[in-house]
């Protein structure tokens, strides 16, 4: 059967197409406007949302702060107090709002959990060095003993009588120091070093925790098993860890990861700092500020042994502190945080002239 002819298109005809092709043209330009329109206004809401619903979670995460602070404070209180509260089961009290916090934790952290796919929100992360205590492990009894206040006159041990003299004194003794990397091996008494480590453990510490741990190290074999640990980590620190900056800046100190000074120098003294510590009953308990108060017990250290006429160099073993702790069987608890080489400087021994920074450079006065 032949096909159809179109029957022929008239002027009339093709006018009034372009017309419905303009109009829906026109019709699709507006619907997509609309749409356009319609998406950014929901984009905008989901903002406002987003930005309402953060000022709510951190209004929440506040209250919940303030509100676990009054119950610490609450059986703080309570504990006190407790011959005028026989019979009141205080954990059972609080029982119903602590499991309402939890709950709303717990929904917290799934919400966040399947929102960002981590398999952890941002709050449960902790940072190093730190301990969460739970609110169930809160002792309202300070760990440190209460003792009475007693009155303080001030310091009466200077080094002159004269607060000018001793305080140019103390200067010339610590500006003497030098950092010496060349040791005799003529012995020193070794009590002499526990004095100076004594004095060290009368540094301030966070709370009185008292946070160190000086271990002094006068035997030769195991000085040589400390030189051959920190040196194999060294020799990987100049060739891969360190930067090529770093390196660079050493240089004027002539350092390497050769450091004969671990075997040469008659003690070493490596201090520990306690990441935390232990109650009577074997808890655990907080040390505040263990790094820093470490730190301050260093410089005393430091300040000690120059008095005493010791030489000392300051050492971080960069990656050597667990083999280190576990050559000397510390516990987990202790993390290395210097090791001292101490002795008297060998007859050849050069450091280099450094100048130090003149008094106007290092204060500002107000």
């Amino acid at each position: 059967m032949p096909p159809k002819r179109k029957a022929p298109t008239t002027d009339e005809d093709d006018d009034e197409y372009r017309k419905k092709r303009d109009r829906n043209n026109q019709a699709v330009k507006r619907s997509r406007v609309k749409s356009k329109q319609r998406t950014e206004e929901t984009q905008q809401t989901v903002n406002d949302l987003r930005v309402k619903n953060k000022v709510l979670e951190d209004k929440i995460k506040h209250q919940t702060k303030d509100l676990k602070f009054l119950k610490e404070l609450f059986l703080a209180q309570a504990q006190a107090k407790s011959d005028k509260l026989v019979g009141v089961n205080l954990a059972e009290l609080l029982k119903s709002s602590d499991e309402e916090t939890d709950e709303a934790d717990n929904k917290e952290s799934s919400r966040k959990k399947c929102s960002s796919g981590s398999g952890r929100s941002a709050g449960s992360r902790r940072k190093a060095g730190t301990s969460k205590i739970d609110l169930y492990e809160f002792d309202p009894i300070p760990v440190l003993e209460e003792k009475e206040h007693i009155p303080f006159k001030g310091a009466t041990v200077t080094l002159d009588a004269d607060p000018r003299k001793a305080a140019a004194r103390f200067y010339e003794i610590v500006n003497d120091r030098r950092s010496v990397r060349s040791f005799s091996t003529r012995p020193i008494d070794s009590t002499v070093v526990e004095k100076c480590i004594h004095a060290a453990g009368c540094s301030p510490s966070g709370a009185h925790t008292e946070p160190w741990t000086f271990c002094l190290v006068s035997d030769q074999n195991i000085k040589e098993q400390i030189r051959e640990i920190i040196e194999a980590e060294e020799f990987v620190n100049y060739q891969q860890r360190m930067s090529k900056q770093w390196t660079t800046d050493l240089k004027p100190l002539r350092t390497n990861h050769v450091k004969q000074y671990l075997s040469d120098a008659p003690c070493l003294v490596l201090i520990f700092k306690q990441t935390y510590g232990f109650k009577a009953d074997g808890s655990k308990k907080q040390h505040y500020y263990n790094e820093i108060s470490t730190s301050i017990a260093v410089g005393i250290l430091l300040c000690a042994l120059q008095a005493a006429g010791l030489s000392s160099l300051v050492t971080t073993p960069l990656n050597c502190g667990p083999a280190l702790r576990s050559l000397l069987g510390r516990p987990t608890n202790e993390k290395l945080l210097v090791l001292l080489p101490i002795g008297y400087a060998a007859e050849d021994c050069t450091v280099p002239d450094l100048k130090r920074k003149p008094i106007d450079r290092i204060l500002v006065k107000y």
